[in-house]
């Protein structure tokens, strides 16, 4: 587990942990399902996976990158960059986000 992909050289797999403010958790699911459209998109295509799960207010993002490049490449999403900008309004806190290289 890392808090950051450098160094990596193989697939990534980002876990993502949200939660998200009383009242918000709409917000923040139509934020990640408007990630989602794009991350499993051909406009993604270094995206391997973007799967979401919740309970309750806590919401977890399990991501898989073909390499640095294709986690770059997400991050500079227009979808992203929204969520980014409404983050501080609909969370509770920053998001808990690890790393890890895929090994097999």
């Amino acid at each position: 587990m890392s808090l950051s992909p450098e160094g990596f050289t193989g697939e990534i797999v980002a876990l993502a942990k949200l939660q998200a403010k009383p009242g918000c958790e709409e917000k923040l699911i139509e934020h990640c399902v408007a990630i989602n459209k794009i991350a499993n998109s051909d406009d993604e295509p270094g995206c391997l996976t973007y799967r979401v799960v919740q309970s309750g207010s806590h919401v977890v993002v399990f991501e898989k990158y073909k390499d640095q490049v294709a986690l770059k490449q997400h991050l500079e999403t227009q979808a992203f960059k929204d969520f980014a900008t409404a983050a501080g309004d609909i969370l509770v806190e920053k998001p808990a986000v690890t790393f890890y290289e895929e090994l097999f």
